[in-house]
């Protein structure tokens, strides 16, 4: 370590070791950040990177040590004093950041007491960033943002693992990131720890798209997630009923009569009620059931008194007791109380076979109007009437006069995953019935489009409301009827001593033009942002100027960085195969392609996709088709719709239409913030002097 660290001398120093410690320990990156402790016995050097490495200096970003490089600035005092780990403590002096690849510093963040430097890698070493041109890089997925931690993300992603994290963040400002990041934090095994690590496999993290599912899962694996249940809640929400069910489960989305009605009382939060009060009368009928059964086998009333002693949902108490019983049976000494102890098995056997007919039960359920009528006190007669008819005709679909069929709706899904854990106290498995399943760390992404019910079951799923981390901002909030119950609110229902609303509000993802736009839109203060072109608006006349304005903006963000990703976003699902296959015959069809849920690549190239497909995603350049009244109409609805597409863009965004731009558009042009084109307006006609003369 030189000692005095000159900013061209140190970036050439720290390449040099760095590329030498890629040799020794055979990797591509052994650390991403350095800081400097003067102390009283002189200056010492940490490095921070994904794996600890004593004998480098290395500690892993999740050790207390790495809050030296996270968290201070030169100038600032740090002390490490933490619980199985020797005292450090001194005098910032410098921090460093750099970006690497192929085994070479490419770029270097140098901050002293001085200020900060910042050089870049060149030809003849290291120089000033404006005297070479950095190409985008190609990224698949999250980027990695582990270097880049601000003091505010490293805080909530470090906090106490007794309290819940929710966070409410701007778009672009790392909350996804927060909630991963937080997970590894939470997973990872220190050699020195006093408490066990989360178990990956105990997490389960909640998106709003497959879409997004296939973005984020990009980072798992360099954060050692790899183990983590990732999905959105409609796929989790089936798979676990099919797993605990062992039947067939489809769901419909067929136009039914009754359907609105039914969706919109099944997001209602007494409807869980509902099913609390259906699971207890279904209790004490089980155990009159019981007491008539037993009585022949039993009649000192051993077992049933066992039953009624034991804790725990109905289900459970039943599998318990029906393996006691064949136990007793397998050890009982004579013909008669084998067969007696059989009859009794028997009994509990059939007790879980009907503990168990989810379908059955979902039907009941939502055909009982009387007890539906108590929890829904705001619901009229025939409105539970339309949702008993809609349920009997849904679940009739492929079914018979004994048995309902296998269709049920997605908004079912929430409501039998409430029965479930009711009745067992978590997620069974119909292979192992000893296996039942509760998480211990959740993760809910874009929380402001999930409804009460499904926020009310998620919640449920988890051991405990401290682990749990909420992450999402309301306006970007695109599912109209979700019935987001806010954030305050949110904080309010975990119960946890502490649990408060944290919120990031600096947007790293996009320019501070395109921000300029998205913050005018939500009515926000600027939020500053890094360099980047103004915004443009084109207006063309006809549709095949729409296609080959799209297809030259995209030509050239694709010219300019072969590894650009340009996303073609229309409002609507139904215009997307048909632009992307105009797209193609202009582009050619091996650039353009359709996003839509697993279908999405995020690869260099252009894809055509639409508003709600592109919630939580990112990409280099956004070209936003049709920004009219019509399609983002002067409502809060539109404004968030229209401020989502806008805060996808990183480094470029453009506007292209057929007709004129809606309000919020046209506002943005006549504050400057975009730039227009109108090439479908009227030529104005220019005279000349000839033009002044007689014929």
């Amino acid at each position: 370590m030189p000692s005095v660290e000159e900013p061209f001398a140190l970036a050439q120093e720290l390449d040099h070791r760095f590329g030498a410690q890629c040799a020794r320990l055979g990797c591509e990156a052994p650390w991403f950040g350095r800081v400097v402790l003067a102390g009283a016995g002189g200056p010492c050097e940490y490095f921070v990177g994904r794996r600890r490495n004593v004998d480098e200096r290395i500690v892993d970003w999740q050790h207390p040590m790495a809050a030296a490089y996270y968290e201070h600035r030169p100038g600032d005092e740090f002390e490490l004093e933490a619980p199985g780990y020797a005292l450090v403590g001194g005098k910032i002096a410098s921090r460093a950041q750099i970006e690497a690849a192929h085994r070479r510093i490419r770029k270097i963040e140098l901050t002293t007491l001085d200020g900060p430097r910042v050089l870049v890698a060149g030809d003849d070493g290291f120089t000033r960033p404006e005297e070479a041109r950095r190409a985008r890089e190609e990224r698949a997925g999250l980027p990695d943002i582990t270097a880049l931690l601000t003091p505010e993300q490293y805080l909530l992603i470090t906090a106490s693992r007794s309290r819940p994290v929710i966070v409410q963040g701007r778009a672009g400002s790392g909350k996804t990131s927060v909630a991963l990041y937080r997970v590894a934090w939470l997973t990872w095994a220190a050699p020195e720890a006093t408490a066990p690590p989360v178990d990956p496999a105990r997490v389960l993290i909640v998106m709003f798209n497959r879409a997004l599912s296939t973005f984020v899962r990009g980072l798992l694996a360099p954060l050692g997630l790899e183990g983590v249940q990732l999905n959105t809640f409609h796929a989790w929400a089936l798979d676990t009923v099919q797993r605990a069910y062992g039947g067939e489960l489809a769901p419909n989305t067929d136009e039914l009569p009754g359907k609105a009605t039914a969706i919109a009382l099944k997001k209602q939060l007494g409807i869980l009620r509902a099913t609390e009060a259906f699971v207890q009368r279904q209790a004490e009928a089980l155990d009159g059931w019981l007491e008539r059964w037993l009585a022949t086998y039993d009649r000192e009333g051993h077992w049933i008194a066992r039953f009624r002693q034991a804790t725990g949902p109905m289900a459970r108490r039943v599998v318990a007791l029906r393996s006691a019983a064949l136990a007793a049976r397998d050890a009982a000494t004579t013909s008669r109380d084998q067969q007696r102890l059989h009859e009794i098995y028997r009994v509990f056997r059939q007790a879980a076979v009907r503990s168990t007919l989810y379908k059955e039960d979902l039907l009941r359920l939502l055909t009982h109007r009387e007890l539906l009528a108590a929890h829904l006190p705001d619901a009229r007669a025939e409105e539970l009437a339309d949702l008993a008819r809609y349920q009997a005709a849904l679940q009739s679909i492929g079914g018979d006069a004994r048995r309902p069929g296998p269709s049920v709706a997605f908004e079912d899904l929430a409501i039998l995953l409430r029965l479930i854990l009711l009745k067992h106290g978590g997620y069974p498995n119909s292979a192992s019935e000893d296996e039942v399943t509760l998480f211990d760390h959740l993760v809910l992404d874009e929380a402001q489009d999930f409804g009460a019910v499904e926020l009310q079951v998620l919640l449920a799923s988890v051991r405990s409301r401290t682990g749990v981390t909420i992450v999402g901002d309301s306006n970007q909030r695109i599912v109209p009827d979700a019935r987001f119950i806010g954030w305050d609110a949110l904080a309010a229902e975990l119960g946890v001593e502490g649990a408060t609303v944290a919120r990031l509000d600096v947007a790293h993802r996009s320019t501070a033009a395109i921000l300029a736009v998205a913050d005018a839109l939500i009515g926000a203060p600027p939020s500053g942002g890094r360099p980047g072109q103004l915004p443009s608006m084109t207006v063309v006349p006809t549709r095949a100027a729409l296609v080959s304005t799209i297809a030259e903006l995209a030509a050239r963000a694709l010219a300019e960085s072969p590894s650009a990703h340009v996303c073609v976003v229309a409002r609507h699902a139904g215009a997307v195969r048909s632009l992307a296959t105009e797209l193609g015959a202009v582009l050619g069809n091996d650039t353009v392609r359709v996003g839509h849920n697993r279908e999405f690549t995020f690869a260099p190239g252009v894809t055509v996709t639409n508003l709600l497909q592109v919630k939580g995603l990112e990409f280099d350049v956004v070209i936003l088709v049709d920004p009219t009244d019509a399609s983002y109409p002067d409502t809060d609805e539109g404004r968030r719709h229209l401020y989502t597409m806008v805060t996808r863009a990183r480094d470029a965004l453009h506007l292209v239409s057929t007709e004129p731009p809606g309000r919020h558009v046209r506002a943005a042009i006549d504050a400057g913030r975009i730039e227009l084109e109108d090439r479908a307006a009227v030529p104005k006609a220019e005279f000349g002097p000839e033009d002044d003369e007689p014929f």
